[in-house]
C-alpha cells in the first residue's frame, strides 16, 4: 500500500486558499479531490483484504469503523473480488486516475455479458480501461464503452440479452408475517418495463391531478411510491364490479374515498417518451447509431424502437 502519493495531494490542498483562489485554482484543487477519493478507494481496498485475514466479520468491522451501513462493507469485497479478476483497474485505481465507482462499472457490465463471450470481452476491457484513465472519463462513461465492447462481441445489437431478460421476467407474491402487508416484487425485461413505467405515470397524471388521497405521505419519495400503488391497483384491479378495495371504518361505515379513484375508469393513453440523440458525435461514439432515451434508465436493442415506431 503506497501512501506518498495520497500525502502530496493532500499537501497540494492545504497550500489553496479558497477565499482568495482563483477560477484554475479551485478546478486544480476539485480535481485533486477527485484523485484523492480514488487513491483512497484503493487504501480502503487493501485495508479491508488485511481485516479479512483478521476477523471472520470483516464487512460488519468494516462498517463499524468507516461508521457505514454493513452493506456498505461489503461493497468493498465486491470491488476487492473485482480487481482480483480484472487487475487493469489497480494501477489507475491506485494513481487516482480512477475511483470505486468505475469498480463499479465495471462488474455491473460483466454480469450483463453471457459466459459464452465472457473471456473474448475480458481481453477488451484493459484497453478501454486505460482510455478512461487517460482521458478523465466518468464511470458512466466507462460503463457505455464497456457495454457498446460486450454488444460487439455478442454481434447482435443486445437482442440474445434482450431475449434472455424476457425469460428472467417473473414476479413474486407473498405475505409480510410482522406487519399482516401484502407484498409484492417483480422483475421484467426493459421493453416491458419501460411500458409499464408509462402506464403507471398515465394513471397517475389521471387520478391525482387534482387532489391527493388523504392516506398519502408528506414524504416526497414515499408519496410517489403511495401513488404508484394506487395507479397500480386502478389499472389492474379498479374496473371489476366485484372489486373489494376497502373496508367499513370503526362505525360500520365504508371508506369509499379509494373506491372513487379506482372506478374512475380511464387513465389516458399510455406514453413512452423516446429521446434520440443523433449529433455525429454521438452516432460514431454509438456504433452507428443515434443513442436512445428511453426516459428510465434501461438498455434495449435498437429492434425494440423500431418495432415500437412501426
Amino acid at each position: 500500500m503506497e501512501l506518498t502519493g495520497v500525502c502530496e495531494i493532500i499537501g497540494e490542498l492545504r497550500r489553496v486558499t479558497l477565499a482568495v483562489a482563483d477560477k484554475a485554482a479551485v478546478i486544480s484543487l476539485l480535481s485533486g479531490v477527485q484523485r484523492l477519493r480514488g487513491m483512497l478507494d484503493a487504501v480502503e481496498i487493501d485495508a479491508a483484504r488485511r481485516l479479512h485475514e483478521l476477523t471472520h466479520n470483516a464487512p460488519a468491522e468494516l462498517a463499524g469503523a468507516t461508521q457505514r451501513p454493513n452493506p456498505a462493507g461489503h461493497r468493498v469485497y465486491e470491488r476487492s473480488a473485482v480487481l482480483a479478476v480484472v487487475p487493469s483497474l489497480a494501477s489507475p485505481l491506485a494513481t487516482g486516475a480512477l475511483q470505486g465507482a468505475h469498480i463499479d462499472a465495471v462488474a455491473k457490465v460483466r454480469r450483463t455479458v453471457q459466459d459464452a463471450h465472457a473471456d473474448a470481452f475480458s481481453t477488451t476491457i484493459p484497453a478501454i480501461i486505460a482510455s478512461a484513465a487517460t482521458s478523465h472519463a466518468t464511470a458512466d462513461d466507462l460503463a457505455r464503452e464497456l457495454t457498446k465492447a460486450a454488444r460487439a462481441i455478442e454481434n447482435d445489437d443486445g437482442v440474445s440479452r434482450h431475449d434472455q431478460q424476457r425469460r428472467e421476467t417473473s414476479v413474486c407474491t407473498w405475505t409480510d408475517k410482522r406487519t399482516g402487508m401484502f407484498r409484492l416484487a417483480g422483475t421484467l425485461d426493459p421493453l416491458n418495463g419501460a411500458l409499464l413505467h408509462g402506464r403507471l405515470q398515465a394513471a397517475m397524471a389521471a387520478l391525482f391531478a387534482e387532489r391527493m388521497p388523504s392516506t398519502c405521505p408528506t414524504h416526497p419519495g414515499a408519496k410517489q411510491d403511495h401513488l404508484r400503488a394506487l395507479a397500480l391497483l386502478a389499472l389492474t384491479i379498479g374496473s371489476s364490479k366485484a372489486t373489494l378495495s376497502v373496508l367499513p371504518d370503526a362505525s360500520g361505515n365504508p371508506d369509499d374515498e379509494w373506491t372513487s379513484y379506482f372506478n374512475t375508469g380511464r387513465f389516458g393513453r399510455p406514453e413512452v417518451v423516446v429521446v434520440l440523440d443523433a449529433r455525429q458525435a454521438t452516432v460514431e461514439a454509438n456504433g452507428g447509431k443515434p443513442f436512445v432515451d428511453w426516459g428510465i434508465p434501461v438498455e434495449l436493442p435498437w429492434r425494440a424502437l423500431e418495432a415500437r415506431a412501426a
